[in-house]
């Protein structure tokens, strides 16, 4: 198993079309500088917006 670990900053007109993903849990990932694709699952993601 492979561990993909990332931080990416969305402004919060972003954040509801980008949880609105994340939720559903499966994404074509694609890592060039690694040579490496595939589909990966969500296992854990977190916010720092607390005025939503």
């Amino acid at each position: 198993m492979k561990r993909i670990v990332f931080d990416f900053e969305v402004t919060s007109e972003e954040y509801h079309a980008m949880t609105t993903l994340l939720y559903k849990m499966n994404f074509d990932v694609k890592i060039p500088d690694r040579n490496w694709s595939g589909r990966p699952a969500i296992r854990n993601y977190s916010t720092s917006f607390t005025n939503l």
